[in-house]
């Protein structure tokens, strides 16, 4: 049993949710208006919508204008960011990004110690003491992951450095959804400054990169438009990123021909999936009369691929 890819989620005393929710409601303003366009997570009026159309409005510039130079899509993982960021690093983020009120230091003094106990199958576990630690499940969680990975695009449009030009006029910088990370660049010596831009940025956050194993990294390195020998090997720390054809970013998969084939595939296998776990669980309930025409409505469902 691999527990690696387990995801605990902390249930909290209703006092402190309540708490936590009237903070929330307090400095949610200040800090979206101090962020950057380029993470969308955990922010009204935003998700990964806004991301992919930049996406797939540069690919399709690229593929279809003649004039176009190659591009370098940058795809990373972050490994178990809740588990990983660092207390006291996300709030000084947070005072950068404006919060300078009581609410700071109430914020870090909540996370500062927490006691827990794992519900298990067997039984709960004994008292353990978290320290500085970010409770995935409560609402500051994802705004703190943000707003902390927010600070790579935020330096970058504040300098004017690392940015794709789109169509020569329009800047784009890292693009985020939480902790799901994309880099675009002019293939060239480009890449390799944004790729070491973000290695540094990662690192400088004592944060990691996901890795399947000790050779392969989980980030990956698509090539959009006309080849290019001199594309340049990147890195994911110490790890060589594997270039690929097509490589999945918040739900959809981009690929490297601009197509949504894939994405297409894939939306089908999971309403397939569903359809079929729905009907499963129908099978096993009992509709008396109505339960032979209920029968025949799904027996005759079709999908059209």
């Amino acid at each position: 049993m691999d527990l690696n890819n387990d995801r605990g989620i902390f249930i909290v005393t209703v006092l402190r949710t309540i708490l936590v929710k009237l903070m929330y409601s307090d400095v949610y303003d200040i800090v979206d208006q101090n962020m950057s366009d380029s993470n969308v997570g955990s922010r009204k009026r935003r998700n990964h919508r806004n991301n992919l159309y930049i996406v797939y409005a540069i690919i399709n510039n690229v593929l279809n204008n003649p004039d176009s130079k190659p591009i370098d899509l940058q795809i990373y993982d972050i490994a178990k960011m809740f588990d990983k960021i660092k207390l006291k690093e996300a709030i000084n983020d947070f005072w950068d990004s404006g919060i300078k009120d009581d609410n700071l230091m109430l914020l870090y003094q909540l996370n500062k110690n927490n006691k827990a106990i794992v519900k298990t199958p067997v039984g709960d576990s004994e008292e353990i003491v978290l320290e500085e630690n970010v409770l995935q499940g409560e609402s500051f969680g994802p705004l703190l992951a943000s707003n902390q990975l927010d600070t790579i695009g935020k330096e970058s449009k504040k300098d004017g450095e690392n940015l794709y030009m789109f169509q020569g006029k329009v800047p784009i910088s890292v693009l985020e959804m939480v902790d799901d990370t994309l880099g675009i660049s002019e293939c060239g010596v480009e890449s390799i400054v944004l790729n070491s831009v973000i290695n540094t940025k990662v690192e400088m956050k004592n944060l990691e990169f996901g890795n399947n194993d000790k050779k392969a990294s989980k980030c990956h390195h698509i090539h959009i438009g006309k080849s290019n020998k001199y594309c340049p090997t990147l890195k994911a720390h110490e790890t060589t990123i594997n270039k690929v054809d097509s490589d999945t970013y918040v739900g959809d998969v981009i690929s490297s021909d601009g197509k949504l084939t894939k994405t297409i595939a894939k939306r089908y296998s999971q309403a397939t999936g569903a359809t079929s776990e729905i009907m499963n669980m129908l099978r096993e309930i009992s509709f008396g009369y109505h339960y032979f025409k209920m029968s025949m409505i799904f027996r005759n469902l079709k999908f059209i691929n």
